[in-house]
């Protein structure tokens, strides 16, 4: 039975929106990422209590490039969760894009190996779906890393 007097809330659209605004909010900020940090744990919190699990390993992608400006440490953990969700359902870009977030924070870290072992899955997947732009960031990525 449904109450006529409460307005019914479209979980999806409003999903959308706040990805949006995070997403905004992170490229605009980029240099304030700790400020900013607050939206995407919102994000994941929301994405698990609806069960919106791409929206999970998206903001998870999210937390992981904003410790690698803050707080490294835990880079890894948010980088794994988005993985993990992202293998799970099969969003192959998106994964490609955790992929390659893992590698620049193992580059960073001076892990090389690592690196480039994240970087090159990001770049095949990429280049198996014909995604724009991103392969050639990520052979970028690859190029500087040393031999």
């Amino acid at each position: 039975m449904v109450d006529e007097n409460v307005e019914e809330i479209d979980l999806d659209a409003e999903a959308d929106l706040v990805g949006i605004t995070a997403e905004a909010l992170f490229v605009k900020n980029r240099y304030r990422y700790h400020r900013k940090s607050f939206l995407p744990k919102c994000r994941t919190e929301l994405a698990e209590n609806c069960g919106m699990r791409f929206y999970k390993g998206w903001a998870h992608r999210l937390l992981g490039e904003i410790a690698m400006q803050t707080n490294p440490a835990n880079s890894p953990v948010h980088f794994e969760k988005s993985i993990a969700v992202l293998q799970e359902i099969k969003a192959e870009n998106e994964l490609a894009l955790t992929y390659s977030g893992y590698g620049r924070f193992h580059k960073q870290q001076g892990n090389t190996g690592q690196a480039r072992e994240y970087l090159e899955t990001a770049l095949e997947i990429f280049e198996r779906l014909d995604t724009l732009i991103e392969p050639d960031n990520v052979k970028k990525e690859l190029a500087e890393l040393p031999k």
